[in-house]
């Protein structure tokens, strides 16, 4: 059996913009492994939802997909639009 940590951090952005920071741990209940995955989300100006920061259309990604899991999280939160500070404080946070 595997119980699931949810942590979830919504930043605003001066332009507007919204970042959501998502980290999901799952823990498996025998054998006590853990699996952390962080996501990070953009919700723009004219957009209702939030929506996953990287994909195929992004001119970033495969620069993003050639990292190891941490270093792309630094650099989608680098390119979301937060500033060093609260990269610093979400680094800190979740990962």
């Amino acid at each position: 059996m595997k119980n699931i940590l949810l942590r979830e951090k919504v930043v605003l952005l001066r332009t507007g913009k919204m970042v959501k920071i998502v980290r999901r741990e799952h823990i498996e209940t025998i054998s006590q492994k853990t699996d952390n995955r962080v996501d990070v989300f953009v919700r723009e100006l004219d957009q209702d939802t939030f929506s996953p920061f990287l994909n195929v259309s992004h001119p970033k990604y495969y620069k993003f997909i050639n990292h190891l899991p941490r270093p792309s999280v630094i650099l989608q939160l680098r390119y979301s639009g937060l500033s060093k500070k609260e990269i610093a404080l979400i680094i800190e946070e979740f990962i």
